[in-house]
C-alpha cells in the first residue's frame, strides 16, 4: 500500500510538472522572452532569492524555540546549517530526502529523536497554518480579492479558513492527550529532560509569527522581482504574497510533487491572472521558480560551507586540547 501511494505520488507530481510546462509552451509561443535576459529580470530574481533565502536563518529561529520549549537548546547557527544543507534535498520526490537527511543531521548534532520529531511535526502544521493566513489575507486585501470570490464563490476560502483553524485546534487538544500518551510509550526516553511534551502555546505563537514573517519578507522578494520584471505594471504585494502562499499549502500536500513543482506553479498562476494578462503572469510564475531554486542553491552552499568549517575549527580546538600537542620544546 505505502509503495502503491509513493508511485502515485510521483505520478501526480510528474503529470503535473508536464501539464505546467506544455501550457507555458503553448502560452509562451511567439511571446517575447527577452526579459529573462535583461539586467533588471536578473537583478529580481536575485532579489526574490535572496528574501526565499531568509526562509532558513528565520525558520532556524523558531525551530530553536521549538527545541528550547521542549528542553533542548542548540545554537541558532548550528540549526540554520541543518536546515540550509538539507535543502535542496526537498527536490527529490515526496521530500524523502530532505527529511532523511535533517533527520540525520540532527541526530548526529545529539537532538534526540523524540523531541526532533515533535518539533519538526508541530513545525509542518504551523508552517500550513501560517500559509493559510497568509494566503487568504493576501488575497482578500489584494485588488482581485472581490473577483477571485466573485468567481469562485466564498466556500473554497472558508473551507481553508476552517482548516486552518482545526489545525490549531488540534495542536491545542495534542498538549492535553498527547502528553500522557507519549510518556506511556516512551517512558525511557527521558535522558535529555525534557520539561515538556509538546512546545506550549508561547513557544507555538512565536513560531507561528516567525512562519508568517517569512512569506511576507518572501512577498517583498516576489514585489521587486515581478516590478523588474514587468516594469510599467504596478506590482501587488498581497496578491503575489498571497498567491505563493496558497500554492505552497497545495503543493505541500501534493504527494511526490518536487518541492511542490508544477502544482504549485499552476494554481499561482490561476491565482494571479485576476490581476495579470496570462503571459504575464506565466512569466512571473517561471521567474519565481527560478528564483526559489537559485535560493535553495545560495543556501545550500552557505550552509555546506559554514558546515565544514564548523567541523574544521572543532577538530583544531581536538588537536590542541589533546596532551602532548602542545609542541613545547
Amino acid at each position: 500500500m505505502k509503495r502503491w501511494i509513493r508511485h502515485f505520488g510521483l505520478i501526480l507530481g510528474l503529470a503535473a510538472t508536464a501539464a505546467f510546462v506544455v501550457y507555458a509552451v503553448r502560452t509562451l509561443r511567439g511571446q517575447d522572452l527577452s526579459q529573462f535576459a535583461s539586467a533588471k529580470a536578473i537583478g529580481g530574481m536575485v532579489f526574490a532569492a535572496i528574501g526565499y533565502s531568509l526562509i532558513i536563518p528565520l525558520s532556524a529561529l523558531a525551530w530553536r524555540r521549538l527545541l528550547k520549549d521542549l528542553g533542548v537548546r542548540k545554537r541558532w547557527g548550528e540549526l540554520s546549517i541543518i536546515m540550509s544543507v538539507t535543502q535542496l534535498a526537498k527536490y527529490i520526490p515526496g521530500n524523502v530526502g530532505q527529511h532523511i537527511g535533517r533527520a540525520a543531521m540532527s541526530i548526529r548534532r545529539g537532538i534526540p529523536v523524540r523531541p526532533y520529531t515533535i518539533s519538526v511535526l508541530v513545525e509542518a502544521l504551523l508552517a500550513v497554518v501560517a500559509a493559510t493566513i497568509t494566503g487568504v489575507a493576501g488575497c482578500a486585501l489584494s485588488g482581485a480579492g472581490a473577483s477571485i470570490l466573485d468567481r469562485h464563490g466564498a466556500t473554497r476560502l472558508t473551507t481553508i479558513v476552517v482548516i486552518a483553524c482545526v489545525i490549531v485546534l488540534a495542536i491545542m487538544l495534542a498538549q492535553k492527550t498527547l502528553p500522557a500518551v507519549l510518556r506511556r510509550f516512551t517512558s525511557k526516553d527521558r535522558t535529555y529532560g525534557a520539561p515538556n511534551v509538546l512546545p506550549r502555546n508561547r513557544a507555538l505563537a512565536s513560531a507561528l509569527i516567525t512562519y508568517i514573517l517569512n512569506y511576507i519578507v518572501f512577498g517583498a522578494g516576489i514585489t521587486i522581482m515581478a516590478m523588474l520584471l514587468l516594469p510599467g505594471q504596478q506590482a501587488q504585494w498581497a496578491l503575489l504574497t498571497g498567491s505563493f502562499a496558497l500554492a505552497w499549502v497545495v503543493g505541500f500536500f501534493t504527494p511526490g510533487a518536487p518541492a511542490g513543482l508544477g502544482v504549485r506553479e499552476g494554481l499561482m498562476l490561476a491565482l494571479l491572472q485576476f490581476s495579470y494578462a496570462r503571459p504575464d503572469a506565466l512569466l512571473i510564475v517561471i521567474a519565481l521558480r527560478l528564483a526559489t531554486t537559485l535560493g535553495d542553491i545560495l543556501c545550500f552552499l552557505a550552509g555546506s560551507a559554514a558546515f565544514f568549517l564548523t567541523d574544521m575549527r572543532a577538530s583544531a580546538r581536538v588537536t590542541h586540547d589533546v596532551p602532548g600537542n602542545d609542541h613545547e620544546a
